[in-house]
């Protein structure tokens, strides 16, 4: 059973498609509103759920899940920092914007080590 995101319904579909496979059943499978809602789903037996990896690395680290297939899909979704213009040169906007673009291209999988920069 594929486990369905709400939030991005071609998910599946676009998966199979990365891999050059088809399926009829891309779009078949209950459908949930969060990923937290999707990892409980597949941790109790439901179905398989598609989840980013790092949403599941704590399940996959304590065995409570594991990966049933090796491939990664990269994904074209992403997120965006956005803040009124005229807030940019407050310092304590200013200080963590410094600090996201020093910290955006270190990958991490486990716990940040470092802290967001103090109030100025």
């Amino acid at each position: 059973m594929l486990l369905q995101s709400d939030s991005r319904p071609e998910a599946w579909h676009a998966w199979f498609a990365d891999q050059k496979l088809y399926t009829q059943h891309s779009y078949h499978g209950p459908r949930f509103d969060t990923f937290e809602m999707l990892l409980r789903a597949a941790r109790v037996g439901c179905g398989v759920a598609l989840v980013p990896r790092v949403l599941a690395a704590e399940e996959l680290d304590q065995g409570l899940l594991v990966q049933a297939w090796p491939h990664a899909l990269a994904s074209r979704d992403a997120y965006y920092l956005a803040y009124p213009e005229h807030k940019g040169e407050v310092a304590k906007v200013r200080g963590f914007l410094d600090w996201m673009r020093e910290h955006r291209d270190r990958p991490t999988l486990g716990p940040v080590q470092e802290s967001a920069p103090t109030e100025r």
